[in-house]
């Protein structure tokens, strides 16, 4: 159990509060979620290069150069991103690699926690998608920026290996 959860579960209970501990989810649970993809083949990798903080978000020609790595390697890419240059920079990348989707506009909230449950792992930013991942056990590769990681902090449940 981490340690820094059970002191904010602490804190929560003195102001009052009743529940149990919680518990990491399981991949074996996620994996029942269903697949707002269709039928799964191969790897599924997702990418989330961006955050609201300019020096956590993935320089631009790096995300592209991953992207094309990726989808070289693996099935299916989909990534994960909010509107405006965010979105273009995903429709182009989903225009230029005909196995990457730009997931935006295309599944809702919900959909896309059950798309992530069904993929392989995602590379994340120090991002609301490293903590969406977690809900799901999804595994995750979290790419610090501008975050040093004695200060920030993982998803729940999410190994500090990734």
């Amino acid at each position: 159990m981490n340690l820094k959860l059970l002191r904010y579960c602490d804190v929560l209970r003195r102001m009052g509060f009743e529940f149990e501990n919680p518990e990491a989810a399981s991949r074996e649970e996620a994996l029942q979620r269903p697949n707002p993809m269709g039928e799964k083949s191969g790897k599924w990798i997702g990418f989330a290069p961006f955050s609201a903080h300019k020096g956590k978000t993935y320089p631009e020609p790096m995300s592209e150069e991953l992207v094309g790595l990726l989808s070289g390697q693996y099935e299916r890419i989909f990534i994960h991103s909010g509107g405006g240059s965010e979105l273009e920079f995903a429709q182009r990348m989903e225009a230029k690699y005909e196995n990457v989707t730009a997931l935006n506009g295309k599944v809702d909230l919900s959909g896309e926690l059950n798309l992530m449950s069904h993929l392989d792992c995602i590379v994340s930013m120090d991002s609301l998608a490293m903590h969406m991942a977690s809900l799901t056990a999804t595994p995750v590769v979290s790419v610090w920026g501008a975050t040093h990681p004695s200060l920030g902090f993982l998803g729940w449940g999410c190994p500090p290996e990734g």
